[in-house]
């Protein structure tokens, strides 16, 4: 009688629990290998869809909300991370305006004009007029800006912003603090062509929290 050989093919041939075991343990050392990429991935969806910062003001006499939303950005080659969100009777509009540093300068204010529309000026030239019907953005240029209402500013309060709650974004109506234009970048010596000349200031107050 001739017996089978031990190290024949069947021999050879793992078992299923021993071919399930060395697919987990591979499955584990993929996940290991690619969770910091995922991780990274995630991380990038979740700053590009969901803002760090954001607040909304309502304008009574022209029935229209002025929203601002931070984001953070992992470079500037995908611009500041500031977004003003308009939305009127007629519709609504989304614009990417610029402002190097938002979490270093973030007050933004909004007036309205004799002609009910929304001027807005952001750090150094970052300066904005929204038309309400038709609804659009354009740069501010030339405009007669004492003829404006000062409504208030978007800034950052709170946690390192003079308070000691977690940093926030808030809209300060203009009777809870003067007006005052952060100059980001710009020199200290105020430059009389821009609007509002005469409120801008490198050290604006830290604002209330809320």
């Amino acid at each position: 009688m001739h017996r089978r050989s031990s190290d024949g093919p069947e021999a050879m041939s793992p078992s299923p629990s021993e071919t399930a075991t060395a697919k987990t343990a591979l499955l584990v050392g993929v996940c290991i290998l690619l969770s910091p990429l995922m991780l990274f991935i995630a991380a990038v969806l979740y700053t590009t869809i969901v803002p760090a910062h954001s607040a909304e003001f309502y304008i009574d006499e022209i029935d229209t909300t002025v929203a601002l939303k931070f984001y953070w950005r992992w470079s500037d080659t995908n611009g500041d991370g500031r977004y003003l969100t308009v939305r009127a009777p007629h519709g609504q509009i989304t614009q990417d305006i610029c402002g190097y540093d938002w979490a270093h300068w973030s007050r933004t204010s909004i007036y309205l004009t004799p002609e009910h529309t929304i001027a807005v000026i952001g750090p150094d030239q970052c300066e904005y007029l929204v038309t309400i019907d038709p609804l659009g953005v354009s740069d501010l240029r030339g405009d007669a800006s004492e003829q404006w209402t000062y409504l208030g500013a978007f800034d950052l309060a709170g946690y390192p912003h003079g308070g000691r709650g977690p940093m926030h974004l808030r809209f300060l109506r203009a009777t809870e603090q003067d007006e005052c234009l952060t100059r980001g970048a710009q020199p200290l010596t105020p430059r009389p062509d821009r609007p509002r000349a005469s409120a801008r200031d490198r050290n604006c107050p830290f604002p209330p929290e809320n």
